[in-house]
Formats: structure tokens, sequence, C-alpha cells
């Protein structure tokens, strides 16, 4: 169903699924609402950056802004605009998240996370807080 909703939503017109890494798409509960998100790979056309797009439960997406890019030319925090640097992507649960966190400044996780990496041990998460998803570093470059 993601695949017709990437169309239905028109996100086909300015981004294409592009799947670098594994596996091609992840499943969780992102935005903390109890019914499954699905986080696919895309590559924006125009300049090739690639990002996630996050279809938040099953639902129409009956216009674009339902479903939230990330990347692919938009930026979330110290992540960038095109997350080619990552190497790793998986789902977290929020409590196995933040046991990674060592920070005196704690997110706020509605649901699970998306942590991206780099081998060399850059690392992030890709979150939920409620309104709009954002980036919390884990692990400096």
């Amino acid at each position: 169903w993601v695949k017709q909703e990437f169309s239905l939503g028109y996100y086909d017109r300015r981004h294409e699924i592009s799947p670098k890494l594994y596996p091609e798409f992840l499943r969780g509960d992102f935005n903390g609402d109890g019914k499954f998100d699905y986080a696919v790979q895309v590559r924006e056309r125009k300049s090739g950056k690639l990002g996630v797009i996050i279809f938040q439960g099953r639902r129409t997406q009956s216009h674009p802004g339902d479903a939230f890019i990330i990347g692919a030319g938009k930026t979330v925090g110290k992540a960038g605009d095109n997350f080619q640097w990552a190497d790793v992507w998986s789902r977290y649960t929020k409590l196995a998240a933040y046991s990674e966190i060592n920070s005196p400044q704690m997110p706020t996780f509605e649901g699970d996370v998306i942590k991206l990496y780099k081998r060399d041990g850059w690392s992030g998460f890709v979150y939920w807080d409620g309104a709009k998803y954002h980036w919390h570093e884990v692990t400096s470059k």
C-alpha cells in the first residue's frame, strides 16, 4: 500500500523509491499512535540526494504533507539534507534509543525511532516529537 500511497500523494513527481540500505523499508510505530508506520528510502530526482519518507498509519494520503520526507533535499538537524553518508539503518523502540543516549538534553520520543549510522561511529535518531520529525545525534563525526 505504501507504493500506491507514494503515487497517490504525488511524492513520485519529485522523488523515487531508491533502496540503498537493507532492509528496504522499516515498520514501526514512529508517531506513537498505536498503528504501524512505514519508512522507505527515497531519492530526490533533481539532486540525487537520499532520504526517507515516512507514511504514518494505514490511511489514504489525500494530499502531499500527510507523509513526511526527511533528507532527500529536506534538512533535518545535523544529519543534513542528504543521507548518502548512512551505511546502516534500523528501527529502535524508544526505550532502546534512550538507553544509547548519554546527553543532558534528552529528546522526547513519541514512538519508535529510526537510527541511521555510519560504520565509522557517527549516528543519530530520527524521531517524532508529536508535531514533526527531528534528528538527535548520538555520536559525533
